[in-house]
């Protein structure tokens, strides 16, 4: 049995290592039904139970935390 998380989405963030990425969300899916789970990324990660959202390759790590922080939350839906 799954826990369940309905109001909570699960949020990736990569343009580095899509295969990385990949293996990250199929763990953190296994044992949790989140409500929503979106991968940012410049590469389609055609994760089943994801939505994807392009984001350019960033130059650095700050550039994606900038995004984190002011881009993510206003592209995530809440559940339901």
């Amino acid at each position: 049995m799954k826990l369940q998380l309905p109001e909570l989405t699960l949020v990736m963030i990569d343009v580095q290592c899509p295969d990385l990425a990949w293996l990250a969300i199929a763990d953190s899916m296994r044992g949790i039904d989140f409500g929503d789970a979106v991968v940012f990324s410049d590469t389609d990660l055609a994760m089943p139970g994801t939505r994807w959202v392009m984001v350019p390759k960033w130059p650095s790590s700050p550039s994606a935390a900038s995004f984190s922080g002011t881009n993510c939350p206003n592209t995530s839906q809440p559940a339901g």
